[in-house]
């Protein structure tokens, strides 16, 4: 069978790079994607984000300044990809769809279409499958830790403290009648600056603990003269007025293989963390992304194609290899808000 344009693996691939993340997705807000040479990635964790020079004696000599690096992480960026198959059928289509004349509606025109169009659903089928466990493993680096068992076993701890890692509340938050939210999260805030010197700036949250901050009397009461009708957006507002924190609002979700329905977060988890970049200029965290055969060496999504035999058909995939990396894991809290 006589090749087929739209298969091609240089138009199958900008297909690809023109397609939109989900904009329900905040991993690369986080941790852009960075190209790095080689397969194994190794970068340092900056525990000490400040530091003070000393004095010194008049014509004597500076002391050296400690480095910041206290220990360095090791990983092997994963390759994540997957495929589709297209039959005889639907090439058949989309060949013969290019043979009818320019400009004239036909029957057989409008199944080429239709044919195309399924190849667009494909591809963006699979780039969406691709972005997920992307933002799957950018999420799981927030929360401290990346655990996966199948055909590739990893498990990477990032090294969180521990005293800012699944912390509870005073009183869970979904007690709305007892619960003092804003008072926790102070609490929380300044146990990262104390720690670290940077003071969160972003608050991930699922509407679930949004809807439990609206419902609480701790906080209506101290609002109810200028929000007399409290609800998620006033939530929103008084965060950013009181605690000087961005709220994120995140609900993402992923079909497992079982077709299960799962949060990339759970919905009763926050995390606290800082902005992309550190007030001394140090980038908090990225996703190293390596260079591809399958992309001409270069970094980014990558496609291929595979033209099989019996029964005929063609299978095409697009992939991205990338690890996320926490350069300051001590700027982050993660808190578990209710049972």
């Amino acid at each position: 069978m006589e090749d087929v344009s739209i298969l091609d693996q240089k138009t199958l691939t900008a297909i690809i790079n023109e397609l939109q993340y989900d904009p329900a997705y905040i991993g690369n807000n986080f941790l852009p994607f960075v190209t790095v040479p080689t397969d194994v990635t190794v970068w340092d964790i900056l525990v000490n984000t400040g530091g003070i020079a000393n004095f010194r004696a008049k014509d004597g000599e500076a002391e050296l300044m400690q480095e910041e690096a206290n220990k360095q992480a090791m990983a092997e960026v994963a390759d994540i990809a997957e495929k589709t198959r297209f039959n005889a059928t639907d090439l058949r289509k989309l060949r013969e769809a290019g043979q009818a004349p320019l400009g004239i509606p036909s029957l057989l025109g409008d199944i080429g279409a239709e044919a195309e169009r399924k190849v667009a659903r494909r591809m963006a089928k699979l780039r969406q499958r691709v972005d997920a466990r992307v933002e799957w493993m950018q999420i799981q680096a927030l929360t401290g830790s990346i655990s996966f068992s199948g055909k590739v076993v990893f498990d990477v701890d990032y090294g969180i403290p521990a005293g800012q890692s699944s912390v509870t509340p005073t009183t869970d938050w979904d007690t709305v009648a007892t619960a003092t939210p804003l008072d926790d999260i102070m609490s929380w805030m300044d146990t990262v600056e104390n720690a670290c010197g940077v003071r969160p700036r972003n608050m991930i949250v699922s509407n679930t603990v949004l809807r439990y901050l609206s419902q609480n009397t701790a906080l209506r009461d101290t609002f109810k003269y200028t929000k007399p009708f409290f609800n998620i957006g006033d939530v929103k507002g008084i965060m950013s007025d009181n605690a000087e924190l961005n709220i994120i609002p995140y609900n993402a979700l992923y079909t497992a293989a079982n077709g299960t329905r799962t949060r990339m977060l759970d919905e009763n988890m926050i995390i606290l963390l800082p902005d992309k970049t550190l007030p001394n200029g140090d980038p908090f965290a990225d996703t190293a992304t390596t260079p591809h055969p399958l992309n001409n060496y270069q970094s980014g999504f990558y496609t291929w194609r595979d033209e099989k035999k019996d029964p005929y058909g063609l299978e095409v995939g697009t992939g991205i290899t990338a690890f996320p990396r926490l350069y300051h894991p001590e700027t982050i809290l993660t808190a578990v808000v209710a049972s």
